[in-house]
């Protein structure tokens, strides 16, 4: 684990990118997606990625009312 890029990509044809890592706050306990969005739990609770336009505009925003510490997201399916 890299603590610079603590959420990794593992793209179709193989190739890893590092995710965002501005606003997330260690130890990360979960990571769930689907198509249109990506979570993750840290210490603080859940937070969704926001932003469309590469990886330098987007950050983590947190995801209300799931900011409680030990809360992980989970998706259907």
């Amino acid at each position: 684990t890299d603590p610079a890029h603590p959420v990794s990509y593992v793209n179709l044809d193989g190739v890893n990118s590092d995710g965002p890592s501005n606003n997330l706050l260690p130890p990360m306990s979960a990571v769930a997606a689907n198509p249109s969005a990506v979570y993750v739990a840290d210490a603080r609770g859940v937070l969704q990625l926001s932003g469309t336009n590469g990886e330098n505009s987007q950050t983590w925003s947190e995801v209300r009312p799931f900011m409680a510490p030990g809360t992980v997201p989970v998706l259907p399916g």
